[in-house]
């Protein structure tokens, strides 16, 4: 019988997340329009006959069949450019709130070429990790003892000694040398697990462990 938490934890989660996925296997669609209105047949039609073009291009190296596709590629540009635009007029003037309209279509078009920075590497006392759990164990340390930390410094720095020697917060801290009293766990219940499950929120967005809430709501009552 195990007594580590984590491993009780990820040993539970490998078995559900087995029994999900084969009862419930990922399946890729192809979205045609990408959720682009503005992507009309004729645009479509257009852009695979420009990659069509690209590879004779590539394929006979004439200089004619260049200029031509250089052309083409600037009219399909500005096709693309105009459509584009009258979607977003469209989508302004028939909004309710314009102007949190334009500034979404203004975040959309903004944030195109970002990506997401994700942490790789993490400098801890002077050494550099890439271990996840490293890192992950460096920051639940950090967050845990950072009250303390604060708290200390504030009164090593504001209620010393020989300049607050009557203040009462400093009075507290020097005489009371027991220790506070350490938080207890309980065990937790089923009821209990119950009960937060249900006071949470409908959602399909999951986080590391793949279950979404929607999935824990159906589940809970086996």
């Amino acid at each position: 019988m195990k007594n580590d938490v984590n491993e009780i934890y990820n040993s539970f989660l490998n078995i559900f997340l087995r029994h999900y996925h084969s009862c419930f296997p990922v399946i890729k669609t192809n979205r045609l329009s990408h959720g682009k209105p503005w992507i009309t047949s004729g645009i479509r039609r257009s852009c695979k006959h420009k990659r069509e073009l690209y590879t004779e291009c590539r394929k006979y190296k004439n200089p004619t069949l260049d200029k031509y596709y250089k052309d083409y590629c600037r009219i399909l540009s500005k096709v693309i450019k105009e459509a584009k635009e009258m979607e977003y007029d469209r989508c302004i003037l028939n909004s309710t709130s314009r102007m949190k309209t334009s500034w979404n279509l203004i975040n959309i078009e903004q944030s195109k070429g970002m990506k997401n920075q994700i942490t790789q590497l993490l400098n801890i006392g002077g050494e550099t990790t890439a271990d996840h759990q490293t890192i992950a164990d460096t920051f639940n340390r950090h967050f845990i003892m950072i009250l303390d930390i604060i708290n200390k410094n504030i009164i090593d720095k504001y209620y010393s000694v020989e300049t607050h020697r009557n203040n009462q917060l400093h009075s507290m801290a020097h005489t009371t040398h027991t220790p506070f009293p350490s938080m207890k766990f309980t065990c937790t219940t089923e009821q209990e697990i119950n009960r937060i499950i249900k006071s949470l929120k409908h959602s399909k967005s999951s986080g590391y462990d793949e279950i979404t809430t929607t999935i824990l709501h159906a589940y809970s009552s086996y």
